[in-house]
């Protein structure tokens, strides 16, 4: 008889959050089917201790120490590159999973013979847990292009094999790494499904980030660059405003804010604004009572 496929759950963690990490170790131990291990790559300043994590379950906790602030992608990477299950799922150190999102992730995936799985995201926010994106229907190279429709470092789970093909995630482009690693997929014509009943919880909080301000406008920028050449001319300038937008957040200067102003203006002449971009009815309307809260 052949053995059981196998989960690698990936945890990238500055350790400065100790507490998050500790919640989201406890959504993995109540899963409805537990991993085959749990790969946590810190990248923090300090040492993570197992022991310090207060973790009871059976499924193992291998803790790696990688450079410091080396980043969520080229953690992801690093956790990867170690991990001997034939699935990858990863989770951010302050997200959660709902207890069902490895099973029902893994039987969408038998049932649509998919090689990779993204799970619908819902956001906790002051206590109550919401829906926030789910890319049922816009499972497109496009869509990933101008917009992120619903991949985080908390909802997908792909074969392993085809991870170490595409190249994992690029550490370049952060926090636009989801997005890209998407594109890629879909691009090498890897087939991709959505598990709406798959729960990925985003937690909303003003603590230190997996990745710098400084380095989400950087990896606007190099999105930007680095795929323009797929993207409409269109497209293309909405693209641009998007990084135009977060080099403005970080200095606020007068010439920064004209090319700004002058860039709104231009996608709206051409309907290129947010609202035409990023379809909010349909991602809404989508499963929105299949919350497990």
């Amino acid at each position: 008889m052949s053995q059981p496929l196998q989960i690698s759950v990936i945890i990238p963690t500055l350790g400065l959050r100790a507490h998050y990490l500790k919640e989201s170790l406890q959504s993995i131990s109540q899963q409805t089917r537990l991993p085959l291990e749990i790969i946590i790559v810190n990248n923090g300043t300090s040492k993570l201790l197992t022991e310090k994590l207060e973790y009871s379950s059976q499924v193992p906790i291998i803790i790696i120490d990688s450079v410091v602030k080396a980043g969520a992608p080229q953690a992801r990477n690093i956790g990867a590159a170690v991990a001997r299950g034939d699935f990858l799922a990863f989770l951010d150190d302050d997200d959660l999973w709902g207890p069902t999102f490895l099973e029902n992730s893994m039987q969408e995936m038998i049932l649509r013979q998919a090689d990779c799985c993204l799970g619908r995201i819902d956001k906790l926010e002051k206590a109550e847990i919401s829906f926030f994106m789910n890319a049922t229907n816009l499972l497109s190279v496009r869509s990933f292009l101008i917009m992120n429709p619903g991949a985080t470092g908390s909802n997908i789970l792909i074969k392993q094999e085809v991870f170490r093909r595409i190249g994992g995630f690029d550490s370049s482009l952060s926090p636009c790494e989801d997005r890209a690693f998407m594109v890629e997929v879909l691009k090498s014509n890897y087939k991709v499904c959505v598990s709406s009943t798959s729960q990925a919880i985003m937690r909303m909080h003003d603590l230190e980030r997996l990745t710098a301000s400084l380095t989400i406008n950087y990896g606007f920028r190099y999105f930007h660059r680095k795929y323009k050449s797929l993207m409409g001319w269109r497209d293309r300038i909405y693209s641009n405003w998007l990084f135009r937008k977060e080099e403005y957040r970080n200095s606020k200067t007068c010439p920064r804010l004209m090319l700004l102003a002058l860039l709104s203006l231009v996608i709206l002449v051409i309907g290129r604004r947010p609202s035409k971009i990023w379809p909010y009815p349909t991602l809404l309307s989508l499963n929105t009572d299949n919350s497990n809260k």
